[in-house]
């Protein structure tokens, strides 16, 4: 038998009778000293070099990612020119109450969606003052959303959650998710004083800033 080292430069002969009766052995090529693993193929044979590292796995294919959802179409909101306007999207009944009647009595107008998409399109179309919306699954897409503006638009919006991760006012809670404030479910007998806090502390805290890189 003959066949080439897998270096492909010499020829190998090993008499007939020598070549072991199976379809695969291992000799060392007296050229390049070697070791060599000799296989057969159809009516010859091909070698290949024994130490060569094996061919690396084709990477795994990434899955693409799922299409985002198609927004529905909706209408602007239509309020008196410079009115504060708010979006609220709060299902618990005693925080709910609290908030409608904090905006009437600040004069703070607000608009609601009645499903999570519809709230999206609107938090994309419309320029809201202040967002107050619930720590939930359901509420995921609109903070996506909200965290996805640019620094200045999001700067200039006062974000209030409503969850039972922290106690209510907690800083820290309050970064974690990407919020102005933070309150808790549990404190709905102080919500209206609670709102209040927020919508001050923001005007305080966080509206000279934002209005400093308006100017800037």
């Amino acid at each position: 038998m003959r066949f080439l080292c897998a270096c492909g430069e010499k020829e190998i002969h090993i008499p007939d009778e020598k070549v072991p009766q199976v379809p695969k052995f291992a000799i060392k090529c007296p050229y390049c000293q070697k070791k060599l693993v000799v296989e057969r193929v159809g009516d010859g044979y091909k070698s290949s070099f024994a130490d060569a590292p094996a061919p690396a796995p084709a990477p795994a294919a990434t899955p693409p990612e799922p299409p985002a959802p198609k927004l529905p179409a909706v209408e602007p909101d239509v309020f008196p020119p410079g009115s504060t306007i708010a979006f609220l999207e709060v299902d618990d009944a005693a925080w709910r109450t609290a908030a409608e009647e904090v905006f009437k009595a600040r004069g703070i107008f607000y608009s609601e969606a009645e499903e999570t998409l519809v709230g999206v399109a609107k938090l994309r179309l419309n320029n809201y003052n202040v967002i107050v919306i619930e720590d939930c699954a359901d509420c995921v897409p609109l903070l996506q959303e909200i965290s996805s503006w640019p620094g200045l638009k999001r700067k200039g919006v006062n974000v209030v959650m409503i969850g039972g991760a922290a106690s209510s006012m907690q800083p820290n809670i309050a970064f974690e998710k990407s919020v102005n404030f933070y309150l808790n479910h549990a404190d709905g007998g102080r919500a209206t004083e609670l709102l209040e806090e927020c919508l001050a502390g923001y005007e305080l805290y966080y509206r000279p800033f934002a209005m400093v890189e308006e100017k800037v």
